[in-house]
């Protein structure tokens, strides 16, 4: 290429010159892209492993969603690594891969949808033709021919583009963008790639065509049959298909429809951003919303097989004695899930039908339960379209903490510069995170996945148990970062004789015994009482929502044990406080403006996270209960159990050059990108 001698590498546009908007973006997108990437994965492996789905609508259904994964990783990676890094380039050869995969991947999306209508048509207006039509070696020819137009489609465009010479390295995207490339192209070879463009759209457009005139035909079949039900099940195939089509044609006529602007604003950032992101991840929420063999599918992911082969359903015929009521061991019996329970007649409106379960309220018939069988947790919603955003919702908001935490515990532990006291509370601390967000999260997200709200008894105390080791042990690492803290600024002659390798093992070591003995205290005080209700109105296992299920005196241990470890927190509270007021004294007292920045930027991280576990857990437990409805609640227990460990690297990551260094490291991209560029400049 005449170009290639002249430009090495592109400058991207950046989404801000701050750094801490700029860890924004990196977190946002981090967030969103493993959203997109997980719903997809979940969709491949539920269509791959389940043998019920291997029909021309699924395999159709499994490759939009592997070019889903490769449209979204095809540019957001790198614009992730350049907001983390504070860098902006992009290497030439990587501009060239980024174009070709981007066209490739989307032509791709857009002929396979094309390929779909079809199927969709030949399966409601010629259904007794459809397995002659659609079989297996024409559906694979029909997607093979798929990836073969996308993969010339991306070849075409590539050349198109980069054939022509380039007057500056400044692109106005996040991205390599073929609009913007060919702006700064100086020369009529970018005429090329305009010609191929035009004939791209008249493609496209006769595909656009061909897909509505599909629909008309459909439409008009169905509206023709005379089951309504028949209707029903006929759309139910159809809808997912077009509103994914339509999300695709809209986000993209609004990103390339609008009257172009010489420089970039953010409306045109923002619709880059939605039509490179709301397809891919919203097609996953859309074939699952309503898809019933999607979500037998997605369940039998989650649920070990010989849970699924079951399905208890409780019989009860009861003989009243006063207030109590009682179970023989004969009323007791278990049904096979193969059986069909819309048939069962319990003849008890006790026992509650959810989906293909049966849960007996144990709240209604049994008012003095020892210990239930179950809990039934608080739902967000019974709109299943909710639900499901319930559970993306969740999973991107708990993939960013996991994400975050992982990258500090890696960053610390493969660093030897960081290899010291501070870091090494720091690395406890993003354990007991992603152990703290990891015990009642994934339970909620499989609950509203799955549409169920059950947990059962060993599950509820598992999830008691763990949520106050880790946040016992949080508390105290907290605590012992404190002293840390205290003893580098006020006794910087002795930091090392007191905090040697020895002395920082045993206060690791102490905290999480104190929090496993917290977890056990808490534990054994909470289920040792008898419960009256197996309704807990929460989404997890939480301690005071249980203790309202008691009917004895026995919760009292729990309260006793409650206002102990409140004593506890109050005094490791009372000592963080006094220690800090000894840290800004002696902070004070240093005579260099630049000696006292360095102190304070060591400490104002971890204040920040100490006032935001504490603020949050006084905002949670403090308020007035009888003046919060469970929505509030609600919101208020995701604000204490996932904003600390949401927040918590980043509050670390944002203005630490340590950490900042050692993810550079980390990547390694910067120093090789850079690497790269003195070598071409030195060759030139």
């Amino acid at each position: 290429m005449a170009n290639a001698t002249s430009i090495s590498e592109f400058l991207l546009l950046e989404f801000s010159v701050i750094r801490e908007q700029q860890i924004l973006h990196f977190f946002l997108f981090l967030a969103l892209y493993l959203t997109t990437v997980t719903g997809n994965f979940l969709i491949i492996t539920a269509v791959a492993f389940d043998h019920h789905l291997h029909t021309p609508m699924y395999f159709f259904l499994i490759n939009l969603a592997i070019q889903d994964l490769g449209s979204v990783s095809a540019i957001i990676p790198k614009s992730m690594v350049n907001s983390l890094m504070s860098t902006r380039d992009i290497s030439y050869s990587g501009c060239v891969v980024q174009v070709f995969f981007f066209v490739f991947f989307v032509g791709s999306d857009f002929f396979l949808l094309t390929v779909m209508a079809y199927d969709r048509y030949v399966a409601i207006c010629i259904p007794l033709q459809y397995e002659i039509v659609m079989n297996r070696q024409a559906c694979a020819q029909m997607v093979a021919t798929v990836w073969i137009i996308g993969l010339l489609y991306g070849a075409l465009h590539t050349s198109g583009t980069f054939a022509a010479t380039f007057c500056s390295n400044m692109v106005n995207q996040f991205y390599c963008e073929i609009p913007q490339l060919l702006k700064i192209s100086c020369s009529d070879s970018y005429l090329t790639e305009v010609g191929a463009l035009a004939v791209s759209v008249i493609v496209e457009f006769g595909c656009f065509v061909f897909i509505i005139v599909t629909y008309v035909l459909i439409f008009s079949a169905v509206l023709r049959m005379p089951s309504i039900q028949g209707r029903q099940k006929a759309f139910a195939t159809c809808l997912p298909h077009l509103i994914v089509f339509s999300t695709f044609v809209v986000t993209g006529w609004f990103a390339y429809l609008r009257p172009p602007s010489e420089t970039p604003s953010d409306l045109d950032l923002a619709l880059t951003v939605i039509y490179t992101f709301v397809p891919p991840m919203m097609n996953p929420i859309i074939y699952s919303m309503r898809n019933k063999d999607v979500k037998v599918a997605l369940s039998k992911l989650f649920l070990p097989e010989f849970l699924s082969s079951l399905s208890f359903v409780f019989i009860i015929h009861a003989t009243h004695q006063s207030d109590c009521m009682s179970i023989r061991n004969e009323d007791l019996i278990f049904v096979n899930s193969a059986t069909n329970l819309a048939e069962i007649d319990t003849g008890d409106p006790r026992m509650k039908r959810r989906g293909n379960q049966l849960h007996l309220d144990i709240e209604d018939i049994m008012p003095n339960l020892t210990s239930s069988f179950e809990f039934l947790l608080l739902e967000f919603s019974d709109i299943r379209e909710l639900q499901i955003l319930h559970f993306f919702v969740f999973l991107a908001v708990y993939l960013t903490p996991v994400t975050g935490n992982l990258l500090i515990i890696i960053a610390v532990a493969l660093d030897h510069h960081l290899h010291t006291p501070m870091y090494f509370f720091l690395m406890n601390l993003a354990l007991l995170d992603l152990g703290l967000v990891s015990v009642m999260v994934p339970k909620a997200m499989a609950n509203s996945l799955l549409n169920i709200r059950s947990i059962s008894y060993s599950g509820c105390v598992a999830q008691v148990f763990f949520y106050f080791l880790f946040g016992g042990s949080d508390f105290a690492i907290l605590t012992i970062m404190a002293h840390d803290r205290y003893v580098a600024i006020c006794r910087p002659l002795h930091y090392e004789t007191i905090m040697h390798r020895g002395a920082c093992i045993q206060m690791a070591a102490s905290a999480w015994i104190a929090g496993i003995l917290n977890g056990i205290l808490h534990s054994g005080g909470t289920f040792a009482i008898t419960f009256c209700s197996n309704r807990i109105n929460q989404f997890f296992c939480a301690v005071p929502q249980i203790l309202k299920l008691s009917c004895s005196d026995m919760y009292l241990v729990e309260v006793g044990i409650i206002m102990f470890a409140c004593f506890l927190g109050l005094g490791c509270f009372v000592f963080i406080i006094v220690s800090y007021m000894q840290i800004f004294a002696a902070v004070l007292r240093i005579p260099s403006v630049h000696g006292q920045k360095k102190a304070l930027s060591t400490c104002l991280p971890h204040l920040a996270v100490v006032s935001l576990l504490v603020f949050s857990g006084l905002f949670a437990y403090s308020r007035p209960r009888h003046h919060t409805s469970s929505d509030q609640n609600v919101l208020i227990a995701i604000i204490y159990a996932i904003l600390p460990p949401l927040l918590n690297t980043f509050i670390y990551s944002m203005r630490n050059k340590e950490i900042k260094a050692a993810l550079l490291k980390l990547s390694d991209l910067g120093h090789f990108s850079k690497t790269i560029a003195g070598k071409a400049f030195l060759q030139k």
